[in-house]
């Protein structure tokens, strides 16, 4: 089995992005989607049920081709865009078979995203939203101030690295 579609992968991937997505990073998460839903559709083409998928090479090309839509279409909620990115993405294997296949379990998946995006459980994921009387005039100076203070202790920093990198050089 290939290590980059192992349930260590998932376990992985799932937890770095949540923590990374929970802790405020500037990362995208529509990668890490499209890489555990190629997953997840790996480890149930393992099933029996699905014996046929795991035997032919086609079929799995096609599997994993529409387990890139589908965790496109699932970060968006946009199905003809997580088509039309596995179009793109997987061109040198793509059949046109796998345009319908692909249509289907990307509405699946589109309906499946707008079914959890209404739950209660995303209203903890939405930004927070601060009205004018939040903060100070004061405040905000201090601020500006040590927005200043640290990018020009972020910019020493990295003047020191490319020092330090220049004398090993």
């Amino acid at each position: 089995m290939m290590p980059a579609l192992s349930l260590w992968a998932l376990l992985a991937k799932a937890i770095g992005i949540i923590c990374a997505i929970g802790g405020g990073l500037p990362v995208g998460w529509e990668g890490p989607n499209v890489h555990i839903s190629c997953i997840v559709a790996h480890h149930l083409a393992r099933l029996p049920f699905f014996r046929s998928l795991r035997r032919d090479r086609a079929l799995r090309m096609q599997l994993m081709a529409c387990a890139c839509a589908v965790g496109l279409a699932s970060s968006f909620g946009t199905p003809i865009g997580g088509v039309l990115y596995a179009l793109e993405t997987t061109a040198s294997f793509y059949l046109v078979a796998t345009f319908w296949k692909s249509v289907v379990s990307t509405l699946a998946g589109a309906v499946v995203y707008d079914l959890f995006y209404k739950t209660p459980l995303v209203e903890a994921f939405e930004n927070t939203h601060f009205v004018a009387g939040d903060y100070t005039r004061g405040q905000l100076l201090n601020f500006a101030i040590m927005g200043i203070l640290f990018g020009l202790l972020g910019a020493f920093f990295v003047r020191c690295v490319h020092a330090v990198y220049s004398l090993r050089m």
